[in-house]
């Protein structure tokens, strides 16, 4: 369960699945900046090893900040002095922790919005957590949980 006392604690029971926009289907009854509203997902990988792979391409490089709460630097502090997961967790050598914005809601047919890209990596390594990421071309990794960050400030 999330505990509330928490400034910024990682939930695996909250849904990070896109739930159907409440709104009329055609469009008449859409607000859009409701339409739009974002919030920031996190998903546990466990390190598998190196690919076995000719494949090529350009990776996306993590960012150091995604919003004004949400920097590298300030998570590794509270990642590696509490325990911010609502459940019980050990983090292994090698594990990934991936943040990013999603839609809250499903994207409704002939309304675009933009794409996400942007994310932030940690693994963890010698014990604590870092800024680093893993080659998607090179490395193996396995999703294990996933959940959505939740904030304890009364605008979020």
């Amino acid at each position: 369960m999330c505990k509330p006392d928490r400034e910024i604690h990682f939930c695996s029971c909250a849904s990070i699945a896109p739930i159907p926009y409440p709104g009329d289907l055609e469009n008449e009854n859409l607000n859009q900046e409701e339409y739009n509203r974002t919030h920031s997902v996190w998903r546990l990988n466990r390190y598998l090893g190196k690919k076995n792979s000719q494949m090529l391409g350009e990776m996306i490089m993590p960012l150091q900040r995604l919003s004004e709460e949400l920097t590298v630097d300030h998570l590794i502090r509270e990642l590696n002095r509490k325990d911010i997961f609502d459940f019980e967790y050990d983090p292994k050598e090698g594990d990934e922790l991936i943040i990013r914005e999603e839609y809250i809601y499903k994207s409704i047919k002939g309304q675009q919005r933009q794409d996400f890209y942007e994310y932030m990596s940690l693994i963890y390594k010698d014990g604590c957590w870092q800024d680093e990421y893993y080659n998607v071309f090179e490395d193996r990794t396995r999703q294990f949980r996933k959940g959505v960050i939740k904030f304890n400030s009364p605008d979020k």
